[in-house]
């Protein structure tokens, strides 16, 4: 897209070649060198604003924009004279240390440029850090490492895949904390814990000792070699400590109209049963 801005200095440089030839102007090839340098420079500080970092490359501006004064300069006077002498020895040095101040400012702004750059991008990534801990945080349990409750309500609200939810609670809990303390049960939770994330499923602690497990896409004949297995997994607690799973079942069909809060219903119901079976065969052990 042709910049008009850009086409005005364009047409104002030839208005100014035009009036030079047409009044002779001594040096005037020199002269319109110059001035095209100017405008040049000119639209290059334009175009890169008011930048602290580009002070070095106005000094070398201005130093190169002298040179020029002295070479149209030397052009007229060819040399003759004292001041043609001085002309003719400081043009070409203070172009050559204008370009090289230019140079050095540009080699230096860059690299101030990719600091900075470096620098925004430590902190937008130390951000996304923040920003992931926060989540985590906010969506998991601190003692097991699993999701928490939030977590499990927001990955179902995200979610229309089927499977199966178990709802787990682990019996005599209660006793090893009472019996044995608080530092020994959580080293059971975040045992169970584990039992959990071995199997292929989503694990999430909802509460004190009770757990939600989420099996997607897979079979009925499946969840139920899981649920065995858990109940295998966990004979090791039970030996030392009396833990064991009760565990409830739901099926999640993924259809709109399904929420958790039905599923977790259905899920403890049927875990409650299996827990008062537990409890009767306590009984007659």
């Amino acid at each position: 897209m042709l910049n008009w801005s850009y086409f005005r200095w364009f047409l104002l440089l030839i208005g100014i070649n035009i009036v030079i030839y047409l009044l002779n102007v001594p040096g005037k090839n020199d002269l319109i060198g110059l001035i095209t340098t100017v405008i040049l420079f000119a639209l290059i500080r334009i175009h890169l604003g008011p930048d602290q970092l580009l002070r070095p490359y106005l000094l070398g501006v201005w130093v190169f924009g002298l040179g020029n004064i002295l070479y149209w300069l030397d052009g007229i006077l060819e040399g003759h004279g004292r001041l043609g002498f001085w002309v003719n020895t400081l043009d070409d040095p203070l172009l050559a240390l204008g370009l090289m101040f230019m140079g050095l400012a540009f080699i230096k702004t860059k690299q101030e440029r990719n600091a900075l750059i470096a620098a925004q991008a430590q902190e937008i990534n130390e951000r996304k850090q923040l920003h992931q801990l926060l989540y985590e945080q906010a969506h998991g349990d601190e003692l097991t490492g699993l999701g928490n409750r939030r977590a499990l309500f927001e990955r179902f609200a995200t979610s229309e895949e089927p499977g199966h939810l178990l709802y787990i609670d682990l019996n005599q809990f209660k006793r090893v904390n009472d019996q044995k303390g608080h530092d020994v049960g959580d080293r059971v939770l975040q045992a169970c814990a584990a039992l959990l994330q071995a199997v292929p499923g989503l694990a999430y602690r909802i509460g004190g000792d009770e757990f939600v497990l989420i099996l997607p896409n897979l079979s009925k004949a499946e969840c139920a070699e899981i649920i065995e297995q858990l109940h295998q997994a966990v004979l090791p607690l039970h030996a030392e400590y009396g833990i064991s799973f009760s565990i409830g079942q739901a099926l999640i069909t993924g259809k709109k109209q399904e929420t958790l809060d039905e599923l977790l219903a259905q899920a403890d119901s049927k875990m409650y049963l299996e827990k008062q079976r537990y409890r009767e065969q306590q009984r007659h052990v």
